[in-house]
């Protein structure tokens, strides 16, 4: 059974008595985010239509992202309470958030929720989001035109809602963002860490055996940034830059997933739909 929920005029939200705990996906942005959250929604009781965008600025003006006690209270109103004569509808419009752990800390080891978090290599996702920063004019100012000055440039604007803390680089915000995430994912059970590079490979392989175990989403709906082509020479060399950054980082294997990708066909279709539940 489903039953919806209207926050405002514009704002509804889905509840179900299918689902047990509330779904976060979270990432930094372009990470494939979109990617994740519609592969749940394919293959799971839980939905994208309608997400809880935590991004959206209706939150923006009610919520102070960094007072997780607050965040915490919100979500367990939200999440666990009884609409009408149906008791123990669980929310089950997927949430969506670009936020620091921290915004959530209150939430972590709580049985009633879980969260996915979705990385991808700094560099594809540092040209993805220049791109989405030049199609969305005015949420960071002026940007360099090259990706290595870019991703050597502070960050202002209306993207810094997200900070808890000051980074001085585009590149060091995402590292941050990783990193802060998985130190939450190696103490919490309700955390689970995701990279997008093996859910696409995945794909590729469901896509050449032919094989219907996991359903997959239409890659068309995913929003594209501003039509800028880089030279393949700019790619490798930004490329070279991140892998560069990345060895001189204190903290091995930042990167690293496990060994997924050695797993057989039918364990990593396993393993994923363990994020479906």
């Amino acid at each position: 059974m489903k039953k919806n929920l209207v926050l405002n005029s514009k704002k509804k939200l889905t509840f179900s008595d299918n689902v047990n705990r509330a779904k976060f996906v979270c990432s930094h942005e372009r990470s494939g985010t979109a990617f994740l959250i519609n592969l749940i929604d394919k293959n799971s009781q839980y939905t994208n239509e309608p997400i809880l965008d935590f991004d959206y600025p209706f939150f923006n003006r009610h919520f102070n992202f960094h007072n997780p006690e607050n965040t915490a209270r919100f979500f367990k109103r939200l999440t666990i309470a009884n609409y009408g004569e149906k008791k123990n509808m669980i929310l089950s419009s997927i949430v969506k958030s670009h936020h620091l752990p921290g915004t959530f800390s209150y939430l972590f080891g709580k049985k009633w929720c879980s969260f996915i978090y979705i990385f991808r290599k700094p560099s594809d996702v540092l040209v993805s989001y220049y791109k989405f920063l030049q199609f969305t004019k005015g949420f960071a100012g002026e940007l360099p035109s090259n990706l290595v000055e870019f991703s050597k440039s502070r960050p202002i604007g209306y993207i810094t809602r997200y900070h808890a803390e000051d980074v001085s680089t585009y590149f060091e915000r995402w590292l941050l963002h990783l990193k802060k995430w998985k130190e939450i994912a190696s103490k919490y059970d309700n955390v689970e860490i995701v990279r997008y590079e093996d859910l696409e490979k995945l794909q590729q392989r469901l896509i050449d055996s032919r094989n219907s175990g996991i359903k997959l989403p239409d890659r068309k709906k995913y929003i594209k940034g501003a039509d800028i082509v880089f030279s393949e020479s700019e790619l490798n060399e930004f490329d070279n830059y991140c892998e560069h950054k990345l060895q001189n980082i204190s903290i091995l294997n930042i990167t690293d997933n496990g060994n997924f990708e050695k797993l057989s066909l039918n364990d990593q279709i396993k393993k994923v739909k363990k994020l479906f539940i």
